[in-house]
């Protein structure tokens, strides 16, 4: 399980069919005046031109004398539940995540699309981010695309139940689940079904499936342009809207989670478990009965798990420690033994069996001396 893109049809149908909390008034967009139009324009600061080549400071500089033309035109897009098709033909460039990339998986894509629908997608969020926090429909420790949320909110519940842990004498086990292109992988039917469930009106939902269906790319790489390709499923990951949607669809995976803690930052992933140190298999046995879940749901959304990047950290008083990790009990999913860390990455920090975060120290002292390194060199002073 989990390693199918198919959703299930009968977990689409029941979202379809029924509604959260069995409410019965649908959420829908109201019209927009010229002013929080005019604000939101001037919350657009790329200066990145799309491929219908006007800048968002084109649209600035016309602003005075067009406003109101601009007002008809993003109220009639959130009225008719159409998103035009222009608005959503992007240009992708590669960026070097390394300094001389070598394989695809070394460059970072960036999506530039048209400055307008920069303009309707944060009109839009405002509204749809209203609804889902009205309704509580973001499970509480996602920090990932939310306001007064960020990693530093994510790592500090985290560490919050790791400390804890630690202090009363307990083991804890943390499982790093990873997921392949799950952005990309977003089935629009079982999203549109999703946002039924969740109160979403019709006219919403014609908006959103209007707003993914027929998105176009071009790949800009030097000189060179590819050819238009079409995205069939998936959201746009950089995208203001994209993560939004990504985070709804997924909001009912803690549900399926019954004895661990999850922690969420968009698609990073960790399940959390604390117990006594006389109760490791029993913990294990539970962990595992979990992923399992996870597995399922994963299946069932259309979500491919990566198990050779998920990993497990276990965590324990030092007297503990070694006793734990010699238990021989392995953590499972989708029938492999996942591997047992030393240290692990999230958010950018690295953890480590005794939360001492000394690797993590080294990493980024070795990290700034390379910089200071540069910057002396950059300024003739070597």
């Amino acid at each position: 399980m989990g390693s199918n893109n198919d959703i299930d049809p009968d977990t689409v149908e029941f979202f379809r069919s029924n509604k959260k909390n069995g409410r019965v008034d649908d959420f829908t967009f109201v019209a927009v005046s010229e002013d929080e139009v005019k604000s939101t324009m001037n919350e657009v600061k790329s200066r990145a031109v799309g491929i219908d080549d006007i800048s968002i400071q084109m649209i600035n500089a016309v602003s005075p004398y067009a406003l109101g033309a601009i007002t008809y035109l993003v109220n009639k897009c959130l009225e008719t539940g159409v998103f035009p098709k222009e608005w959503k033909k992007s240009i992708v460039r590669p960026l070097p995540k390394v300094t001389a990339p070598k394989t695809k998986q070394e460059l970072r894509p960036i999506s530039i699309l048209p400055a307008m629908s920069k303009i309707v997608e944060k009109i839009a969020i405002r509204q749809i981010m209203t609804h889902m926090k009205n309704q509580d429909l973001l499970p509480k420790l996602q920090s990932g695309f939310r306001r007064n949320h960020s990693t530093c909110t994510a790592l500090t519940n985290m560490f919050s139940d790791l400390y804890e842990a630690k202090n009363k004498g307990k083991c804890s086990s943390l499982v790093m689940i990873d997921y392949s292109q799950a952005f990309d992988s977003i089935d629009h039917e079982m999203l549109m079904g999703k946002m039924s469930y969740y109160g979403f009106g019709e006219g919403v939902i014609s908006w959103i499936r209007s707003y993914l269906q027929e998105r176009q790319q071009v790949t800009k790489f030097g000189n060179e342009t590819s050819k238009p390709l079409s995205k069939m499923r998936g959201v746009p990951q950089r995208r203001c809207l994209g993560p939004i949607l990504f985070s709804l669809y997924t909001s009912d995976f803690p549900l399926c989670v019954q004895s661990c803690t999850v922690h969420l930052y968009a698609d990073d992933c960790q399940l959390h478990l604390a117990y006594e140190p006389d109760m490791i298999e029993m913990a294990i046995g539970q962990i595992n009965a979990d992923l399992h879940r996870v597995s399922t749901w994963s299946f069932q959304n259309g979500l491919k798990l990566n198990t050779s990047k998920c990993s497990v950290l276990h965590i324990a008083p030092h007297n503990l420690l070694q006793a734990l990790i010699e238990s021989g009990v392995a953590v499972v999913l989708d029938g492999e033994d996942l591997a047992v860390c030393d240290k692990v990455k999230t958010l950018g920090v690295v953890l480590d069996r005794g939360l001492t975060f000394s690797d993590h120290v080294s990493h980024v002292t070795s990290v700034r001396s390379v910089i200071c390194a540069i910057i002396l060199v950059a300024i003739g002073f070597w």
